[in-house]
């Protein structure tokens, strides 16, 4: 054990978990569309919104209580004409409470879900678990896994991903195709720790100094590793230890850390005032919401361009170009999103795409596109050549056609039929040679 404990007073985990909702190519159809297809599948929508609806409508009194943190950090990460184009709607779930069942301790504790859906065929669901605390750093691994995590509800025990994946199930129907795996891998889980007890040094660098290696395992052990240590550190050279803790928040009270897909943000309790742990949080949902989408958005794109790549001759040249036309359009939404209103966000948001690898996916992206590009271009060039010579053809044929029923008086029955044949074997090589380019 580590001769430093380790203990949050109190601790809120959310996991953000992308599902889609549309095939990447596909059209998404209206919001409230939409909204009434999941209405028929659940009854636990209390209440959502679009913001730009919200400002125009003057209807922020009318939301819930959380909605308006919402609501409020929308309106301070976004630009105002993103939020015009009415690209995103946020949904608030009922609470409910179940049974966090550990190794040698159960929990009750509340949980806040929420939706966020993005017009690119993307949703993003939010499970926010409340009312955890004194918790040991060995408690806080243990809730870093979906799939390791086991809870209580209505007397049924089962594994956290799994009642989360029927929840999912309940909100956008059986025809989804959520699969566990997936969500599990792309989900980033985020663990908000607060008044954590620190007396005297310089935040945030000595508390950082002192709780160096509990914080990275925490945040970096993989799950290979669970069940055989929660001492990752010890593994690990103090280079990498201290290449990884990069501490990304401006706050000295408050330092974070990311790493793959795992984010831990400690608010270290002073004698000044908090202006509100639960706006923080949310806050650092819907930013990180946005890097969730940005993230699942480049796998999507890179994946379905690497299919077309494979063999684009599968597909008609138009379906190639209104492929495009469709990865385009989402790779507007990308920039969109990495638009903020201030330059912070716009730097916190550069930091988190970098540790999830999206800068690395959005430039395979480009790649493939300019393959496809490329091969569009090629394709279109060998069809323009092929439609000349076919009008050429038809021309040819035309005149020898005109020229026969000219001369098919002089001409004896024989030699008329050997033409005929010969033209109508001529016509089926062209065709059998450039039926495969025709479509």
């Amino acid at each position: 054990m580590d001769s430093l404990e380790f203990k949050a007073p109190e601790l809120s985990i959310i996991f953000l978990i992308p599902v889609k909702i549309t095939n990447i190519h596909g059209k998404f159809e209206d919001f409230e569309k939409f909204l009434e297809k999941i209405r028929s599948n659940t009854n636990s929508i209390v209440q959502y919104y679009i913001p730009i609806d919200v400002k125009e409508r003057n209807l922020y009194n009318t939301l819930t209580e959380d909605l308006r943190i919402f609501y409020d950090s929308d309106i301070e990460y976004f630009d105002d004409e993103y939020l015009r184009l009415r690209r995103f709607c946020r949904i608030d779930l009922e609470d409910f409470n179940l049974q966090i069942l550990l190794k040698d301790i159960s929990k009750t504790v509340k949980i806040k879900p929420y939706v966020t859906i993005f017009d690119v065929g993307i949703a993003i669901y939010t499970f926010w678990i409340q009312g955890l605390s004194d918790l040991r750093k060995e408690e806080i691994i243990d809730l870093c896994f979906l799939n390791k995590i086991k809870i209580k509800k209505n007397g049924k025990i089962e594994i956290l991903s799994d009642f989360i994946k029927n929840e999912i199930t309940k909100i956008f129907g059986q025809n989804k195709n959520i699969i566990k795996k997936d969500f599990t891998e792309n989900s980033l889980v985020m663990l908000f720790i607060r008044d954590f007890p620190f007396k005297g040094g310089i935040l945030p660098e000595d508390f950082i100094k002192t709780y160096k290696k509990q914080i990275f395992d925490i945040v970096t052990l993989p799950e290979r590793y669970y069940g055989v240590t929660y001492e990752y550190h010890k593994s690990r050279t103090s280079q990498y230890i201290d290449s990884v803790l990069k501490n990304i928040s401006v706050r000295n009270d408050f330092p974070v850390f990311l790493f793959s897909n795992r984010f831990l943000g400690i608010k270290i309790r002073t004698d000044k005032p908090d202006y509100g742990f639960k706006k923080r949080i949310t806050f650092n949902i819907v930013l990180y919401t946005n890097v969730i989408l940005q993230l699942k958005l480049m796998k999507e794109l890179n994946n379905a361009l690497s299919d077309i790549i494979k063999d684009p001759k599968k597909l008609s040249l138009s379906r190639l170009v209104k492929l495009r036309q469709a990865i385009y359009e989402d790779l507007e939404e990308y920039i969109n999103t990495r638009i903020q209103r201030y330059e912070i966000w716009k730097i916190a948001m550069e930091d988190a795409a970098e540790q999830l690898g999206i800068p690395a996916l959005y430039a395979a992206v480009k790649e493939r596109l300019d393959m496809l590009n490329m091969y569009i271009q090629s394709a279109y060039q060998l069809h323009s050549n092929i439609l000349f010579i076919i009008l050429n053809t038809f021309a040819i044929l035309s005149a020898i056609i005109a020229l026969i029923s000219f001369m098919s008086q002089a001409l004896t029955g024989t030699a008329l039929a050997i033409i005929l044949t010969t033209i109508v074997l001529w016509i089926a090589i062209v065709y059998n040679y450039f039926a495969p380019y025709i479509r």
